[in-house]
């Protein structure tokens, strides 16, 4: 278990107070009341197109909240017709099945760990079961109010279900020390609970007899198992020849079960009868693949059969013949409207409804095509003209103008990528073939393909794409994939393969004519698809490395020892690297060793110098971006999406989120964010299958003097070690605008190489008698930086003294390195920065200028990118 502690951001306002001044009358007469003025109304909540409110700060919702559900556990029907569902978000919703309207919602603590099952609602709806940590607690839904609690054996996800009356509970826990099970059943008005009996091992949610007489539940190595309730008896077990038992239910009768195999190929199904252990004569089982429940319609007549992508198909075991079938997901089994009318099966996040007649949707017919699974990939086009969202489920890409009307769709590989990319000029787009795991570049908005983008490893082999990118010139692409055949590089294991991190691919391509470029295998451990890469695809930035993808040498982020760093964020100008930082940590609790970690942050480095600037004091988070300026940096945790200005390091907005919900990528409610260009709006997709589109207030910023000696502390400080204090006096510098300008172009110059033979007597220098002079030597050479490396590598072919050669070898690995060392040569580097930050046309032209010099020279690499950046 993670020990997750979530601080809250508080935002101060100042409060004002307003005196009324009354003028003087006559000695102790009553002075007349003065009236109140009139209160400004308040502005109309905002809505979206269904007419369903918006969050505060949020302006536009793609998708729709109606039948939808983050983590859905559990569906029934009141006897009124409404529908009720409770899911992760410990919350119990109430619905108008007719329009899908949300009428009601009851909140409940929520359990600290994540579950796959952590609740159930009796079949009336009346009665909801939910575990905390080593307890089911049982509750009264329309008053909130506990009737009855099951004390479990330990915090293992138990499973649990209602008798069809609501009054008893039976509740399986597993002993996660022997790995032994239990069933037990509560009665729920007495609050007592009497044991059923014990049974091996992994196990399904039991189910009740409809007469409430008998429950069972599948047994994964054994079996079904069956108890009479009121006897407290085993009544048998129940295991046929190749069937791993994954689900059961029972029919009107309570004699014939139906026993749903696992779905490891191929899946299988049996009817047993429980009173001659045989199958009911007259029976047939059908062929099933890929279900996840089985269940008996209300009369009996016919087996419903359903899964995560199978939609819901009915059977008669009589005629051994499919009666009608139903598209879309069917995760959690279903539940019957009082009538009979309707059923309700759901997706993991979204509410299905059908007629239980004709197996057609009874949906109202306004919702349109929009996600229904988690929308893990979210993108802006660079003109602001459209909004993409992706879905878990399909990988379909959604695209939507800016006024949140969906205008089409891109079929896409759900494995492919998460974030689809566009080309600078919005006319085209990246992302996962639909048909493959490849990469594809589509016409925009067409969706027409255009170019593949393949691996040296056979299409065959191919899982997943972890992570891609697109350099910001738009003429290179890059991914990195996970393939089967890449083990891991530990021991040997039996069966095959190796312990140990699992090797992934680094591909890069040619964008323009899909040409392979690079393939390089890398060490694939700690969450490496939340890695970034750099906007030049130079590196990909993941926990404490930055890994070169072509030219160039990879290297190491500080951080402190026993921490790792991930969701990692770059800024648009490639020099800060924005990570989650966790620290692991081992805690004794009850005498047992409990390991987990703790949030620690936000860490920011600078990419020249692969130093911390700072932490930022948030909790545990699952998105971070940066603002186009650098200056910003947008953080979603699980309660909040808030703004920081890293020149204070403090939070300057904060927008509550639409739910209790968590998604699937990080401690936090959104999903998938991206900024869009102008940097005044974020959009989040959520696992509640919508995406929001939110206010990116940027703070108000005045311009400020320097005076002469503060400059000229500034200008040293560009060239200190320190980095945030060196980001200090960029942002100090920035902020003067036009008097930077003028007091940096006194000490730039564009970049001049120092003479050959100049550079060929330092190095011999390098094996001089005097141990100082060789020091200086050293020194000198270190300051000329990259215009060294061609002749110490002509130095280091020939026979060199032993300390002349290590002089060399130092000197050449520090010229040669990604990340500057403290001095003049990273004094440019951040000069430069504070150039391209200030924008103005003498900055431009000082960078032009600077731009200019030898080619070889970081400080004129720097500034031709810069002026790069500044043409797009």
């Amino acid at each position: 278990p993670a020990f997750v502690r979530l601080t809250a951001i508080v935002l101060l306002g100042a409060a004002i107070s307003i005196a009324a001044a009354v003028g003087g009358s006559q000695e102790h007469a009553p002075k007349p009341a003065a009236e109140a003025p009139p209160k400004p109304a308040p502005p109309a909540a905002r809505v979206d197109r269904f007419g369903d409110p918006l969050p505060v700060g949020a302006v536009l919702r793609l998708g729709t909240t109606r039948l939808r559900h983050a983590r859905i556990y559990s569906v029934a029907f009141r006897a009124d017709g409404k529908l009720v569902s409770f899911g992760g978000d410990y919350t119990v919703r109430v619905w108008d099945p007719s329009t899908g309207k949300q009428l009601s919602e009851r909140a409940f603590e929520k359990d600290q760990l994540s579950r796959h099952m952590g609740g159930c609602l009796s079949p009336d709806a009346k009665r909801l079961a939910m575990q905390r940590m080593d307890t089911i607690r049982v509750f009264e839904v329309e008053s909130g109010r506990e009737l009855a609690s099951v004390k479990l054996v330990s915090r293992f996800e138990a499973t649990a279900a209602f008798s069809p009356d609501g009054k008893f509970l039976a509740v399986a826990d597993e002993d996660g020390k022997t790995g032994r099970c239990r069933i037990r059943v509560c009665d729920v008005a007495q609050n007592t609970c009497s044991d059923l009996g014990k049974f091996g091992g992994y196990h399904s949610q039991p189910v009740f007899s409809r007469d409430g007489r008998r429950v069972a539940l599948a047994d994964f190595s054994n079996g079904v198992v069956v108890w009479d309730v009121h006897e407290k008896r085993e009544l048998g077990r129940f295991k046929a020849e190749g069937l791993s038992a994954r689900t059961v239910d029972f029919d009107s009768t309570g004699d014939v079960i139906a026993v749903l195999g696992s779905t490891n190929p191929p899946q299988t199904f049996r009817f047993i009868r429980v009173s001659t252990g045989k199958a009911p004569e007259g029976w047939s089982a059908p062929s099933v693949s890929g279900f996840g429940w089985v269940r008996f319609s209300p009369d009996g007549s016919a087996v419903l059969f359903g899964g995560e992508y199978g939609g819901v198909h009915w059977f008669d075991p009589k005629t051994g013949k499919t009666i009608r079938y139903a598209s879309g997901p069917s995760f959690v089994a279903p539940a019957f409207s009082p009538d009979g009318r309707l059923f309700v099966s759901a997706g993991r996040n979204s509410l299905e409804i059908w007629e239980s007649g004709s197996g057609r949707s009874a949906l109202p017919n306004n919702f349109g095509d929009v996600a229904k699974d988690e929308i893990h990939g979210v993108a802006v086009s660079p003109d602001c003209k459209w909004f993409l969202t992706k879905d878990y489920e399909s990988g379909t890409i959604r695209i939507w103008d800016s006024a949140g009307q969906m205008k089409g769709a891109i079929k896409s590989n759900r494995s492919g990528g998460r974030y689809p990319i566009f080309s600078q000029d919005s006319r085209h787009l990246y992302g996962g073939a639909p048909d493959t795991i490849a990469l594809v570049r589509w016409d925009f908005p067409s969706g027409a393909e255009s170019a593949r983008y393949t691996y040296a490893e056979p299409a065959a082999d191919q899982v997943c794409v972890l992570n891609f990118g697109l350099s910001a010139d738009g003429k290179r692409l890059a991914a990195i994939t996970q393939t089967v055949n890449r083990p891991g590089r530990g021991p040997a294991i039996a069966g095959g393969g190796h312990m140990g991190p699992e090797i992934v691919t680094i591909t890069v391509w040619d964008a323009a004519t899909a040409k392979r470029l690079t393939s390089q295998e890398v060490d694939g451990s700690g969450y490496v698809s939340y890695g970034a890469f750099s906007p030049d695809l130079r590196w990909y930035f993941l926990n404490n490395r930055a890994r070169a993808l072509g030219d160039g040498s990879s290297f190491r982020l500080d951080l402190p020892a026993g921490y790792a760093a991930h969701q990692a964020a770059v800024s648009p100008d490639g020099r800060l690297i924005a990570q989650m930082l966790e620290q692991y940590l081992q805690k004794q609790v009850n005498g047992q060793t409990w390991y987990g970690v703790e949030p620690r942050g936000v860490i920011v480095h600078e990419a020249a110098t692969g130093k911390q600037l700072f932490t930022l004091p948030t909790s545990f988070c699952s998105q971070v971006a940066f603002t186009p300026d650098g200056r910003g940096l947008i953080v979603v945790d699980a309660e909040t999406i808030s703004r920081w200005d890293l020149t204070t390091q403090q939070p300057i907005m904060l927008h509550r989120s639409p739910g209790r919900f968590i998604g699937s990528y990080g401690n936090g409610f959104a999903s998938s964010m991206s900024i869009t260009p102008d940097g005044t709006k974020a959009i989040t997709g959520h696992i509640d299958t919508t995406a929001l589109v939110w206010d990116l207030p940027a703070p108000k910023r005045a311009a400020k003097a320097l005076s002469d000696r503060e400059r000229e502390a500034a200008w040293n400080d560009l060239a200190d070690a320190d980095a945030g204090k060196a980001y200090s006096a960029i942002w100090a510098l920035e902020g003067t605008g036009a008097d930077a300008v003028s007091f940096l172009s006194a000490r730039l110059k564009p970049a001049v190489g120092p003479r050959a033979d100049d550079v060929k007597k330092l190095i011999a220098r390098l094996g001089g008698e005097s141990f100082a002079d060789r020091e200086a030597a050293t020194k000198e050479v270190r300051a000329l930086g990259e215009f060294t490396i061609p002749h110490l590598r002509a130095a280091l072919e020939s026979q060199l003294p032993a300390e002349q050669k290590k002089r060399v070898e130092s000197s050449l690995t520090e010229a040669s390195a990604s990340v500057l060392p403290p001095g003049e040569r990273l004094r440019q580097v951040r000069a430069i920065a504070v150039l391209e930050r200030i924008g103005t046309d003498n900055a431009r032209r000082l960078l032009k200028e600077l731009a200019g010099g030898m080619p070889e020279a970081r400080q004129t690499r720097e500034a031709a990118e810069a002026l790069q950046r500044w043409s797009k």
